[in-house]
């Protein structure tokens, strides 16, 4: 074969991987699409904490305590809103997330899960929440992680509002 004939076959497989999601990361939803969010509700901006007990906790998952979810304007990807989880030491690798607020609810979108023997995939998660006075609290919408880890600290307890 010439080198001209070469050209098409090895452009055809050089988009393969792009078209598979070539990064190395799975996704179990397909991607967020590039809509505007809703702004976030003033009520929900803040740093919100909460300790866990024993029997809150799934498998694996170190009481670290306290723990924070963390909302704030900025922060998120191409600087939109963000969603953290945070225990008393650090952001929780894989958790933090750009809100989408419609209602009472909330989707965090590409939210990371461990998984075992696969690592991280990302799933977006539809939390209801509300608010009263200096307490927040969550209830499960809809979550497809396996490990549960985000969904027992978001709704195990009520969050209060840290100064």
């Amino acid at each position: 074969m010439t080198r001209r004939h070469l050209t098409i076959p090895v452009l055809a497989l050089a988009l393969v991987p792009a078209a598979c999601g070539g990064s190395g990361e799975t996704t179990a939803t397909a991607p967020a699409t590039k809509s505007q969010p809703a702004a976030i509700p003033k009520e929900l901006v803040g740093t919100w904490k909460t300790t866990l007990r024993k029997s809150d906790a799934p498998p694996k998952l170190q009481l670290n305590n306290p723990f924070s979810v963390i909302i704030a304007s900025d922060g998120g990807i191409d600087n939109a809103a963000s969603f953290t989880l945070a225990d008393s030491t650090e952001s929780i690798e894989g958790e933090t997330s750009t809100p989408l607020f419609k209602g009472d609810t909330v989707t965090l979108r590409h939210e990371g899960c461990l998984e075992e023997g696969v690592g991280y995939r990302f799933y977006d998660n539809v939390y209801r929440y509300a608010v009263s006075g200096d307490t927040l609290t969550f209830k499960v919408v809809k979550n497809a992680c396996p490990d549960r880890h985000a969904e027992a600290i978001l709704t195990s307890r009520v969050f209060r509002r840290s100064p």
